[in-house]
C-alpha cells in the first residue's frame, strides 16, 4: 500500500466506526449496564403487555426447576427486573405462595425488552421436606401461577406450571442476558 491510499483507509475506519457508535446499543447480549444506561426513559413492564410461558424444567435429588418464558406483547419497550410476588391457582382460585428464598442468577439480570422479545423468570421448588415418601397432597398442587410484578405493576398469568411446593420455593429475578438459555421440556 502506498503512502497516498493510508489515509483513505484511515478515513474509511473512523466512518464506519462513527456510524456503528452512532447507532446506539444492539438488541443482542443486553446487559445489566445497557439497562442502566436507559432506565430512565423506558417504563417498567406492565402485566397487560407480558405474556407468561412455561418452556419446560429440570427435575432431579428432590428439586425442580421451572423455566417461564415472559414475552412484551406491547406496542413499546419495557424494563423487566426485580422479584415478583407470587400467586399460585388451583380449582379456579388464587392463593399466596410463600417464598422462602430468592436467588440470583449471573445470567438473569434486568433488561429491555422490546414488543415481542422474551425475558425469563425461574421457579425452584423442593421436595425435601417429605420424609419417607411424596405424598403429592392437594393442598400443595398448583395448575398455574401468577406473577404479581414489583411496584404494583400489575399480574402476569402463566397456566399449565404444575407447580407442587410441599417445603422450599425459590425465585429468581425477572430478567434476561446473552448466553441464558431456556429450559426446555421433554
Amino acid at each position: 500500500m502506498s503512502a497516498a491510499q493510508s489515509p483513505a483507509k484511515f478515513l474509511t475506519i473512523i466512518t464506519i466506526v462513527g456510524v456503528v457508535a452512532s447507532l446506539g446499543p444492539l438488541p443482542l447480549g443486553r446487559t445489566q449496564s445497557a439497562f442502566a444506561s436507559s432506565k430512565g426513559s423506558v417504563s417498567a413492564c406492565r402485566g397487560h403487555d407480558l405474556v407468561g410461558t412455561v418452556t419446560g424444567g429440570q427435575s432431579g435429588a428432590g428439586n425442580e426447576l421451572s423455566t417461564i418464558a415472559l414475552t412484551n406483547v406491547g406496542i413499546a419497550s419495557c424494563r423487566l427486573g426485580g422479584y415478583p410476588q407470587l400467586l399460585g391457582i388451583r380449582g379456579g382460585h388464587e392463593y399466596r405462595l410463600r417464598v422462602t428464598s430468592r436467588f440470583t442468577d449471573p445470567h438473569l439480570v434486568p433488561t429491555i425488552l422490546a414488543p415481542r422479545e422474551s425475558g425469563a423468570f425461574v421457579l425452584n421448588t423442593t421436595t425435601g421436606c417429605i420424609p419417607g415418601g411424596d405424598p403429592h397432597r392437594a393442598s400443595h398442587l398448583y395448575s398455574g401461577v401468577v406473577l404479581l410484578l414489583p411496584d404494583s405493576r400489575g399480574p402476569v398469568r402463566v397456566r399449565d406450571v404444575n407447580l407442587y411446593t410441599p417445603c422450599l420455593l425459590s425465585e429468581s429475578p425477572l430478567g434476561w442476558a446473552k448466553g441464558f438459555e431456556f429450559l426446555l421440556g421433554p
